[in-house]
């Protein structure tokens, strides 16, 4: 793969062939630099971070020396590319694992009334908990976009939504997602067999080019009872209509590489809280 791929670029041709390899959840977004920071997605909990799939790298340094990075080649190097950044030199090509998905999976949203996200992340943190590799379901916290699955008396409310893939033999998923499936009362459940390049590129509308944005992340090893209900309660106080607050499931293949194997070395962590603040007018920088 060459630096200048997005991801939609990599599935594309790699789900031709029925393969793909974890990477993350906006077709959108460059291969490069979610490679050499990491790189997690639908599928990370199954297959590893994108940086655990990388098998050789072809870097230009900053003497102008030209070197494959590999297991066998520099690999100090390719301890460093893998989670260190874009500081050891420019990647002119990534050479990736890939892994048999697709072309459909089982995937989709669950939305639910954000009133009821402290009781809900409650039983999220023990399904989660218990669920297969194959399986990786987020929450996401904020307004309802309008989308047609959804009644329009429920649009610009606030709502708590699970989205989950199933990374695995498609006759084995719907068992894996009974139990989200059954919490509460949802407003939509529309789980169901997707093409998987399609799921991959789903939220690209969320984040179309032209907004202002800041986003702050930090990783946690568990979902305790105070972070559940200090993020519950921000959440009902989101600035803007396209503000979220979203957990990332981790954990599976991605917490089975040893803390010093590669440069990424965050391999206690369980979930990524990420609150993505996005607005249009700069009169609300502020």
């Amino acid at each position: 793969v060459e630096p200048g791929a997005t991801l939609g670029d990599f599935d594309r041709e790699s789900q031709a062939f029925g393969l793909s390899t974890p990477t993350g959840i906006n077709s959108t977004t460059g291969i490069a630099g979610l490679t050499l920071g990491g790189g997690f997605g639908w599928t990370s909990r199954k297959f590893g971070l994108t940086s655990d799939n990388l098998v050789s790298a072809d870097v230009v340094t900053a003497d102008g020396a030209f070197l494959r990075a590999s297991e066998r080649e520099n690999p100090d190097l390719f301890w460093a590319l893998r989670g260190g950044g874009g500081n050891f030199g420019v990647v002119t090509s990534f050479e990736f694992r890939l892994h048999r998905i697709g072309p459909e999976v089982i995937s989709g949203l669950i939305v639910h009334p954000l009133s009821q996200a402290r009781a809900l992340l409650r039983r999220y943190r023990e399904i989660v908990a218990a669920a297969p590799d194959e399986l990786t379901c987020w929450a996401v916290m904020r307004a309802a976009p309008p989308l047609p699955f959804l009644p329009k008396t429920v649009h610009g409310t606030g709502v708590i939504v699970f989205a989950a893939c199933y990374a695995g033999p498609m006759k084995d998923a719907t068992a894996a997602m009974a139990p989200l499936r059954a919490m509460g009362e949802p407003i939509a459940d529309v789980i169901g067999p997707h093409p998987f390049a399609g799921w991959q590129a789903a939220f690209d509308p969320l984040l179309t080019p032209g907004a202002r944005n800041y986003w702050k992340s930090h990783s946690f090893a568990a979902l305790d009872d105070g972070l559940i209900d200090v993020i519950g309660g921000r959440a009902t106080e989101l600035p803007s209509p396209e503000t979220e607050i979203f957990l990332a499931q981790l954990g599976g293949a991605i917490n089975r590489v040893p803390p010093a194997a590669t440069a990424y070395p965050h391999r206690d962590a369980a979930f990524v809280v990420n609150v993505h603040a996005r607005w249009r007018d700069p009169a609300d920088d502020a």
